[in-house]
């Protein structure tokens, strides 16, 4: 079906206004009036959970592990605001893989995309032993964290874990 978008507002569905480069292939939309067209996949969202892949090299995507069968991606405008308390959170750069963090936005459920991201809030470090040894298994570090953490809190194996465990398996 074509539907024409001149002198139409693009809306989620909790009211919040998209651009019209944030409907996705696959979103449901419906006509509320003559001029407004709500997508019904998309709405205000406040997530917390753990980077499982922290920011590109340009800053404008990471992925965050809601838990352990959720994903989401989650795309950083520059106007995103960074908050958080350790002394080098000034930029998307400084969150690392494993750190904890709150995302506000506009999330897009039948992509598990975070379309338009207004703030990112560092709530936490990374949980998880700063190295392994050629003792531990992903197994035990999978079990410390899960020691350590908070009952709300998911953990993630970071790319760095992975890489010392695989450098100390090979030899």
């Amino acid at each position: 079906m074509f539907l024409p978008m001149a002198g139409k507002k693009v809306l989620t569905q909790d009211g919040q206004s998209l651009a019209l480069s944030s409907l996705r292939p696959g979103d449901t939309v419906t006509m509320r009036s003559a001029t407004r067209v709500v997508d019904t996949a998309q709405a205000r969202t406040s997530l917390q959970g753990i980077v499982a892949i922290g920011p590109d090299p340009d800053g404008d995507a990471m992925t965050a592990q809601l838990f352990p069968a959720r994903m989401i991606l989650v795309d950083v405008s520059p106007q995103a605001r960074i908050n958080g308390q350790p002394p080098s959170v000034a930029s998307l750069m400084s969150i690392k893989d494993a750190d904890q963090v709150q995302v506000v936005g506009i999330l897009n459920k039948t992509f598990d995309e975070m379309i338009q991201t207004w703030t990112i809030d560092w709530i936490g470090p990374n949980r998880t032993p700063s190295s392994a040894t050629s003792a531990q298994s992903v197994d035990q570090l999978i079990e410390h964290a899960y020691a350590i953490a908070s009952p709300s809190v998911v953990f993630v194996v970071s790319n760095d874990m992975v890489r010392s465990l695989s450098a100390t398996d090979s030899r």
